[in-house]
């Protein structure tokens, strides 16, 4: 009886300990905490269903290479599965399912809270450019094959490599099912499109005010210190985290917030502005969100980017994809094909 007992009890111990053990490895082996795995659960649908709606509709790549993708950024990303209907995909995961729908010109948006403003949004039509030459140069073409050949071999999945040089492509090398009319996820070019904007709204007379508070909801509290030219530099100092793990600002801001610009605005402030320097996206959706209200409106954001960007030069392929009330997304809403492309590919 007593070594019945015992047993049970070690048994029980051992139980114990790997739950503990479980509970504490978990981060490492999934990226994130096991206690988190309801919130993992929703932002693994939501980013499924917005990077699969765009990789279908704007890259144009089968189910297949979506659900690689996706888990490519976090191997739990498995348990996802997805279903097409019409214009809209799906992505789900014991019981908890996301949905983006694709929208011609305007790319695809996470179906959170009232997404009605983005069906009133005009596009101007542009033209595209083809005035980029192509100028092959066989040597630093195998080159740049070579290159792209190792990344990937590396597990690196390089998409595409171009080299421009002196106004013309020098050469371009695609991976597996990508070539030059293949819209690719811009990721962070955004922050750069951002930026032009800025700069060619002060060049036309339109300039943002630098010496007041950027926003009204700061006015009450430490961050009326902040200026636009903090938010320019990311030394704002607002408690933003730019770490991609479940939980985070970031995370949240780009898959669980209707609005992207909702959770920067209410960061709290870290630090004083101007002191020190930190990669934010976060920082860049306010900074759209300013142009927007400066402009006055999402369909005026998106005329002016037509206007002065787009048609310009020739971006007739560029998609900046929307949240829920029309603000340009900055940090994954970005999506051209305008490198490598020569004269007679373009379309």
């Amino acid at each position: 009886m007593a070594l019945r007992l015992s047993l049970r009890r070690w048994l029980q111990t051992q139980a114990f300990l790997l739950i503990v053990e479980l509970l504490v490895s978990s981060p490492r082996w999934l990226g994130f905490s096991l206690f988190e795995t309801p919130l993992a659960l929703d932002t693994g649908a939501s980013m499924g269903a917005k990077l699969g709606c765009s990789g279908r509709h704007l890259s144009g790549f089968s189910l297949e290479r979506i659900k690689s993708d996706v888990e490519s950024y976090s191997a739990a990303a498995g348990v996802l599965s997805y279903r097409e209907e019409g214009s809209t995909m799906f992505a789900s995961a014991f019981g908890n399912e996301a949905s983006a729908t694709f929208r011609p010109g305007l790319g695809c948006t996470l179906n959170l809270g009232d997404t009605s403003t983005l069906d009133q949004i005009e596009l101007l039509a542009v033209a595209p450019d083809s005035s980029l030459p192509l100028r092959t140069n066989n040597h630093l073409q195998s080159l740049v094959d070579e290159l792209l050949q190792q990344d990937n071999a590396a597990g690196l999945d390089t998409r595409a490599l171009v080299v421009v040089h002196k106004g013309a492509v020098a050469t371009a090398s695609y991976g597996e099912g990508i070539n030059a009319d293949t819209p690719l996820l811009g990721w962070s070019i955004g922050k750069s499109v951002t930026a032009m904007l800025i700069g060619r709204a002060a060049y036309l007379g339109k300039p943002l005010l630098e010496d007041v508070v950027p926003f009204p909801e700061w006015s009450g509290d430490a961050r009326n210190t902040i200026r636009l030219g903090h938010l320019l530099t990311m030394t704002s100092g607002l408690d933003l985290n730019e770490t991609y793990v479940v939980g985070t600002d970031s995370t949240r801001m780009l898959f669980l917030d209707p609005l992207v610009v909702t959770r920067p605005i209410a960061s709290p402030y870290g630090s004083s502005p101007g002191q020190t320097f930190y990669y934010s996206s976060g920082t860049t959706n306010l900074l759209t969100t300013l142009l927007q209200r400066h402009l006055g409106s999402p369909q005026a954001l998106y005329t002016f980017f037509d206007e002065e960007l787009r048609k310009p030069l020739g971006l007739a392929h560029t998609t900046l994809e929307p949240d829920a009330g029309g603000t340009p997304r900055r940090r994954e809403g970005l999506r051209d094909n305008k490198a490598g492309r020569s004269d007679s590919s373009s379309t």
